[in-house]
């Protein structure tokens, strides 16, 4: 009986240290079950908090490349693109900043942070959507601006190309005008000074001399204008200083007012016509070389050089 009850005991014992290890054990494997979880967890979620910093990443870059597509496609057009892009260019500064804030809560939130992760995860999706909805805005006005900037270059070639045209033409008219000018033009011939005295005789005494009578002939020009016209006689003495009148008139010529020495108005028919212009001598004369210049019509017709 004593047997019986020693081996019930010792059988007790086993069984009951076996129950202990078995519970032992089982706590254990529970705990190490539940560290390795944990640490899954964690590694869980510290890869989401790197896959979000990557796409934060992405995002700043991203809105940073939309600022940059919309300086440089936009500015074509009228005013009001102006003011889309420049409403937009604020706005995706405002989301850019954002995106950098977000960037700077998730570098200082420790990965265990389950909430703030998930909190700061559904912000980054509304960003990314967000975004999308910029990315189609911006990529309309460029498409639009693109346009415009098309159309203005055609344009600006096509105003380049009238301008050629036009200089063309102007080119055209004016040498077209000076052909008619020169074929209007009036030549003289047989032209002669003849000095005279106060009695109206021709003489070679220089202190006798009261008169020049200057003879020519306007040759004929069927293109030239008939009608009245005045001529113009301008002495140069032998210094070549221009010897003036003030009752013979002035003129124009190559865009300057010459005051003439002599004047007659006569009427020109088309045909040759002899003319005489009468000058009287207002001032003494020096001896030597002078020259007489013929004009009309702001046109030089022919040149005389004689002696006194």
């Amino acid at each position: 009986m004593h047997a019986l009850n020693t081996k019930t005991t010792r059988l007790t014992a086993l069984l009951c240290t076996i129950a202990v290890a078995v519970v032992v054990g089982s706590f254990i494997y529970v705990a190490s079950q539940r560290k390795q979880s944990l640490r899954k967890q964690n590694e869980i979620a510290q890869l989401a908090k790197e896959q979000m910093e990557e796409e934060l990443l992405q995002l700043q870059e991203e809105y940073g490349l939309q600022v940059e597509k919309l300086r440089q496609g936009t500015g074509y057009g009228e005013q009001y693109m102006h003011l889309s892009s420049d409403a937009l260019l604020e706005e995706l500064g405002q989301e850019k900043a954002k995106v950098a804030q977000l960037t700077e809560e998730l570098r200082l939130t420790k990965a265990s942070n389950s909430n703030k992760i998930k909190k700061l995860s559904d912000e980054v999706k509304s960003l990314r959507k967000v975004l999308r909805s910029y990315v189609q805005q911006v990529d309309s006005l460029y498409t639009v601006n693109t346009q415009l900037k098309k159309e203005n270059e055609s344009v600006k070639r096509s105003f380049e190309e009238a301008s050629r045209k036009a200089d063309k033409l102007s080119a055209e008219k004016e040498d077209l005008t000076q052909k008619v000018t020169l074929a209007e033009k009036l030549e003289l011939k047989e032209v002669r000074c003849t000095p005279l005295d106060k009695r109206g005789r021709a003489t070679n005494k220089l202190n006798r001399v009261t008169h020049l009578r200057f003879d020519f002939t306007i040759l004929r020009n069927v293109s030239a204008k008939v009608g009245l016209r005045k001529v113009y006689i301008r002495l140069l003495n032998p210094n070549d200083m221009p010897i003036t009148s003030s009752s013979a008139g002035a003129f124009q010529y190559e865009g300057s007012t010459l005051q003439a020495t002599a004047s007659k108005q006569i009427e020109y028919g088309g045909d040759d016509l002899k003319e005489t212009i009468y000058w009287n001598i207002e001032q003494t004369l020096i001896e030597g070389t002078y020259h007489a210049d013929f004009f009309t019509d702001g046109v030089r017709i022919g040149r005389l050089t004689f002696q006194l």
